[in-house]
């Protein structure tokens, strides 16, 4: 479960762990009509990859970083299917990925419940800061997320 991080105002999914560096989580996110102005709809692919373990005691906090690839639906983000502009005139705009970096952590390493805090910035943004790092300041695009997982 996912608070925020641009794939939704609330974002549920669940994931698999294929070994002790890569997991992939697939993530369905909303954004109310009363939050956003129009109801949108995400859905995503996490690709987390653990980057260190800090361990204290039974205690541990995980590094990590990845890459997000999401969806927004509605033809309200696919600009190129529109008729209004001219055919390749607009890039795809509902398809978006998303640089991060986070820290997960439990009491206890046994513990099925773990809680999580990432930071991110999405392909187009980034780009943007790059090519005009004199006049767009990075933080103003930055998304953060919290969540929270049950590892079954």
């Amino acid at each position: 479960m996912q608070h925020a991080g641009e794939i939704g105002e609330l974002a549920l999914g669940f994931g698999k762990r294929f070994n002790s560096v890569y997991t992939l989580d697939y993530m369905h996110g909303l954004v109310r009509e009363e939050t956003g102005g129009a109801t949108i709809v995400t859905i995503a692919l996490k690709n987390n990859f653990d980057i260190h373990r800090f361990s204290y005691g039974k205690n541990y906090v995980d590094f990590y970083g990845g890459i997000t690839v999401f969806h927004v639906t509605g033809l309200r983000y696919q600009a190129a299917r529109v008729n209004a502009f001219p055919e390749q005139y607009y890039s795809v705009g509902s398809i978006r990925g998303l640089f991060f970096l986070g820290l997960k952590g439990g009491i206890k390493e046994s513990s099925p419940h773990q809680v999580f805090f990432e930071s991110g910035m999405n392909d187009i943004w980034l780009i943007n800061v790059i090519n005009n790092n004199e006049s767009i300041d990075y933080k103003d695009y930055v998304s953060l997320a919290l969540g929270y997982n049950y590892i079954f």
